[in-house]
């Protein structure tokens, strides 16, 4: 195994306007382990700065990539009594074969929650990019896994901060054991779903819903 530290101390002073001293500083400590099956990154900062509400804060965060690609993480950012957090996973494989979700939390009321989707499967022929927050979304989502006229998941959707655009989208799904056909306008859904699945006399399931 393979283990790496840096640290690093940074600092900045001057003075500004009525004689007063401003105050940047920053200092961290980072630790890199590596070895066959993985790479992992795990660091903690302090910050110092003269914004009012933001004078001291700190932030920890820890990242990992696999062997097999998959990239996972944390971190944790406060100022004050402030608190912003992110986590992420997915995978990275090759350009064509990627998919990363993101979710970061915040003090701030319109954007208490957001969540972002990006990635591109050229096999599954998938490709996504998006990010919702509570008021607001934005992104396209396009799915077309054909596998034959009796087993194929369809998709087309776009996200926009309009209010007379806000979502629009068609799902089309069909397989052996689900149906979902649905067109969606806004907060107006029309179509139908179904499940019948049967493994014995004790495993079954039949419903639809329009």
């Amino acid at each position: 195994m393979d283990v790496k530290k840096v640290d690093t101390e940074l600092y900045l002073g001057y003075s500004g306007q009525n004689d007063t001293f401003n105050t940047y500083s920053m200092d961290s400590s980072w630790e890199i382990e590596k070895n066959h099956r993985y790479n992992n990154y795990s660091g903690l900062v302090h910050l110092v700065s003269p914004f009012k509400g933001y004078e001291k804060g700190g932030l920890v965060a820890h990242f990992s990539l696999s062997d097999q690609r998959v990239v996972s993480g944390a971190a944790s950012l406060n100022f004050d009594l402030r608190e912003f957090t992110l986590t992420m996973n997915g995978y990275v494989k090759k350009f064509t074969d990627n998919m990363l979700t993101v979710n970061i939390t915040t003090p701030l009321e319109k954007f208490r929650t957001i969540n972002a989707r990006f990635g591109l499967n050229e096999k599954k022929r998938h490709a996504v990019a998006e990010v919702r927050a509570p008021t607001a979304a934005l992104g396209v989502e396009v799915l077309a896994d054909v596998k034959n006229l009796l087993n194929f998941d369809v998709k087309l959707s776009v996200a926009t901060p309009i209010e007379s655009f806000q979502q629009a989208a068609i799902f089309a799904l069909f397989n052996p054991e689900h149906v979902d056909m649905r067109g969606l306008w806004n907060n107006v859904t029309l179509g139908f779903t179904g499940v019948w699945h049967m493994q014995n006399i004790t495993d079954f399931e039949y419903s639809y819903h329009v």
